[in-house]
């Protein structure tokens, strides 16, 4: 019997609400995934590093950035008889007094020889060791902020699909076994738009429409995912202000203050990435810079003058404003 036909018998024979349970549990990690790798992509394409071919191939930079991402942390040391800076991770071994690492090994992930990853135990934060660098001031991942988004997102798209579901029933008809298919045509025709109807007076008298009376809510919904997608995007220091610019125009000093919040998000990833940019230098001699990108997007529309710019935009819609259809 192959797999699929066995996965297909056991799967008849689980419990039906086991299988809904199944079903829901599979659609929510799609939608996590989603929104892991929608993340993973913006920070990726949000910091670049910089540095010339030979002291980090493009590869080594890519692989830094992903190592920031995932665990949050990453070691760089010289590599024998090269000007090339090695990326790995790595296990400590010794902390100091204050909780911070001073000894460890590096981690041969692909067991590449030892001339270019070390084996044997070096200090941390020395020249003839290797350099170890935080993407966050907490030594955090990236993704572990991240993660816990992705789960909220995930409860909110579910929760959305239902209610879309459910405005797709607007009511429900009460029948029995031995009139179902005569009051099932009924219904069709006249879903179907027939102009007259015919059908037998028992069962005109006899169809009951049930009204589900489900609300229609995705359109709150939607705003809420996307008030939690902004304030992942200003912890990540990534701008959100023009999702929402028609709103943001009316109130110059909300404007000003999600600008500087999602500022303090990129300072701080850009603190803790200029720390390891410098003992890069001072121990291994080689200078290496982490920038966060500046994208079009990224401009505010008001950043010359939030007042003037918000009170402009004001005034050129003032009567959409007001009957509530700001375009």
């Amino acid at each position: 019997m192959s797999n699929e036909k066995a996965n297909t018998k056991t799967l008849g024979m689980v419990p039906k609400d086991t299988k809904f349970r199944w079903n829901m549990n599979i659609k929510r990690q799609e939608y996590e995934d989603f929104y892991n790798i929608k993340y993973f992509n913006l920070f990726m394409a949000e910091w670049r590093i910089k540095a010339d071919e030979e002291t980090l191939p493009t590869r080594a930079r890519y692989y830094r950035l992903r190592q920031f991402y995932t665990k949050g942390t990453v070691a760089v040391w010289n590599i024998k008889h090269t000007n090339s800076l090695g990326v790995a991770p790595y296990d400590v071994s010794d902390y100091d007094r204050y909780d911070f690492p001073i000894a460890g090994t590096l981690v041969n992930v692909h067991e590449i020889s030892a001339e270019v990853i070390p084996a044997h135990k070096r200090s941390i934060n020395d020249p003839k060791g290797f350099v170890i660098g935080y993407v966050q001031l907490n030594h955090r991942s990236v993704a572990d902020v991240v993660k816990r988004y992705a789960k909220r997102l995930a409860e909110i798209d579910l929760v959305i699909n239902t209610n879309l579901q459910v405005n797709k029933l607007p009511f429900i008809i009460e029948t029995t076994d031995t009139d179902a298919a005569r009051r099932k045509d009924i219904v069709q025709r006249i879903l179907n738009n027939e102009v007259a109807v015919f059908a037998n007076v028992s069962d005109v008298n006899a169809i009951k429409a049930i009204s589900t009376a489900a609300p229609y809510i995705i359109d709150r919904l939607t705003q809420f995912k996307q008030s939690v997608e902004n304030e992942l995007k200003t912890y990540l220091g990534i701008n959100n202000h023009a999702s929402d610019v028609k709103r943001t125009y009316i109130n110059a000093a909300e404007t000003n203050s999600n600008n500087n919040e999602i500022s303090g998000g990129a300072d701080a990833f850009q603190q803790s990435l200029d720390r390891f940019s410098s003992e890069i230098k001072k121990y291994l001699g080689k200078t290496i810079t982490f920038e966060k990108q500046e994208r079009q997007e990224d401009i505010d529309p008001f950043a010359e003058d939030t007042t003037v710019k918000a009170k402009q935009y004001a005034d050129e819609h003032k009567e959409d404003a007001q009957d509530g259809s700001v375009k």
